[in-house]
């Protein structure tokens, strides 16, 4: 997956279905590109055994 720029965030196309762009840098780190045209900031952690996802939309 590439270096979440600009460049990417705006390239990114709209399916019908939503899924995620990783970044390489940053771990655990990512866009979620929505089917409603929206694109928001994913953060993937570990609470004790559990993996958890946030989203955080820019408004």
């Amino acid at each position: 997956m590439p270096k979440l720029t600009k460049h990417v965030i705006d390239a990114a196309e709209i399916y019908a279905a939503e899924y995620p762009i990783w970044d390489d840098a940053l771990l655990g780190v990512g866009l979620r590109v929505l089917p409603s045209c929206r694109k928001g900031y994913i953060v993937q952690y570990r609470a004790g055994r559990r993996s958890r996802r946030r989203m955080l939309m820019p408004k």
